[in-house]
């Protein structure tokens, strides 16, 4: 399945896709939540398991350069740029193992 990457409100977008899981190699769909403050600001993940919030990064990573911005009607691009640029940063492990 390609990413769907949605609105869900003002300030929140998900992004829905398919991942192999590493355990047991199954496909597993995923769907990831974003969201920022309604006057802009950086940009977090919500953990739909614990309902803690994360702070995302370049790539949607964990670790970086911290993504903010100031218009939240500009969410729903940063996430598909940060997106692709994961995608394509996993494309080049998966070319270096095999």
């Amino acid at each position: 399945m390609r990413a769907v990457i949605k609105w869900e409100n003002t300030c929140a977008v998900s992004v829905t896709s398919d991942v192999i899981d590493i355990f047991s190699h199954e496909t597993v769909r995923v769907t990831r939540n974003f969201w920022c403050p309604s006057n802009g600001g950086y940009i977090y993940e919500r953990d739909t398991k614990t309902w803690q919030n994360r702070q995302v990064c370049d790539g949607l990573e964990s670790l970086g350069n911290t993504l903010w911005i100031k218009n939240p009607g500009d969410l729903i691009e940063v996430i598909r740029r940060e997106w692709r640029k994961s995608k394509r940063a996993e494309e080049r492990i998966k070319k270096q193992i095999f």
